[in-house]
């Protein structure tokens, strides 16, 4: 847990670093999160599941048991993310269709052992951009 905490913080000042012109940072990866420590050490400085992924409950292996892997942000923006995202199964119960007389163990090295996940992000937030400068000139 000492590495997940360690990354959260790296992400985090990463973030704050004056020369990044981008603030929104997306992080996606197999991490292999297992306990709910393990969860709250990666969010521990403010990495976040976009909430399409929040609603539903699924996991990312085969069996769609263990949510192993990722899509994380720290937002500058967070409406940026539509509130759509899910997981692609490409397995759909069986490997029959995709790859005849394979088994499952020679299959996942022939495709992936892990559903891809998706979320719909929309990069047109001038309006809000524009908000925040307007509302900064009003304070200031």
């Amino acid at each position: 847990m000492k590495e997940l905490r360690e990354f959260a913080n790296w992400v985090k000042l990463k973030s704050e670093h004056k020369h990044l012109e981008d603030k929104d940072i997306i992080v996606t990866g197999d991490f292999n999160l297992e306990t709910k420590p393990m969860f709250d050490a990666l969010y521990s400085k403010g990495l976040e599941i976009p909430s399409g992924l929040k609603k539903s409950e699924f996991g990312t292996n085969l069996a769609k048991d263990k949510r192993y892997d990722q899509i994380l942000h720290l937002s500058r923006y967070p409406d940026s993310f539509m509130n759509k995202g899910g997981f692609l199964d490409f397995y759909t119960g069986g490997t029959e269709v995709l790859f005849p007389g394979m088994e499952k163990e020679a299959f996942t090295y022939q495709l992936s052992d892990h559903l891809p996940l998706w979320v719909q992000i929309d990069t047109d937030n001038d309006a809000y951009q524009l908000d925040q400068v307007i509302k900064a000139r009003k304070d200031g």
